[in-house]
Parts: structure tokens; C-alpha cells; sequence
């Protein structure tokens, strides 16, 4: 990994984490009962529902970029393509047209 990236984030984690130390929330009663609250047995499962709209997103987003899989076989292009037996060479140059 390039050096610039490694320092760039690096850069990032030490600029967010004031903000975090500063939580004035954090060493509480209620700081501890929220975490406890979030940080349970099902946090996993929590995790994984909170995630799962941004990876249908992704999915919608790949599928725009991309082409849908399908996309191929209901082309026009697909479907009017020639073989090479139909196929002849004509003159553009306007030599030998007559």
C-alpha cells in the first residue's frame, strides 16, 4: 500500500477521534446503558439488518452500470447480427459501380 494512503488515513482516524474522547455521554450511567443496549447478543443480527439496505443498493447501482445479465440475449444489435455468408463487400470509393 502507497505511504500517502496509509498517512492519509492515519489522518482521518486521529482527526475523528477528539470528537469521540469528548463525548461528554460516554462515562455516564446513560452512555453506558446505551451501549450495553447496543453492543448485546444481538448485535450481529442487528448489524447485518442495518447493512442490508446499502447492499441492495449496490446491487440496483451494479445493475444500472453494468447491464443486467439478461440485458445481452433482448439486444437489437444481438438480434440483427449477420452471418458471414450474408455478408458482401461493396465499394465505397464509388471505383467500379457501374
Amino acid at each position: 500500500m502507497n505511504i500517502r494512503y496509509i498517512f492519509a488515513i492515519a489522518m482521518a482516524i486521529f482527526a475523528s477521534a477528539g470528537s469521540a474522547w469528548a463525548c461528554p455521554y460516554c462515562d455516564s450511567d446513560v452512555g453506558r446503558e446505551v451501549a450495553a443496549g447496543i453492543f448485546n447478543g444481538e448485535f450481529a443480527f442487528n448489524a447485518v439488518l442495518t447493512l442490508l439496505p446499502i447492499m441492495v443498493l449496490m446491487v440496483i447501482v451494479a445493475a444500472i452500470h453494468f447491464g443486467t445479465p439478461w440485458h445481452e440475449c433482448f439486444s437489437p444489435s444481438v438480434r440483427n447480427k449477420s452471418t458471414p455468408s450474408d455478408t458482401t463487400v461493396r465499394s465505397t470509393t464509388g471505383v467500379g459501380d457501374e
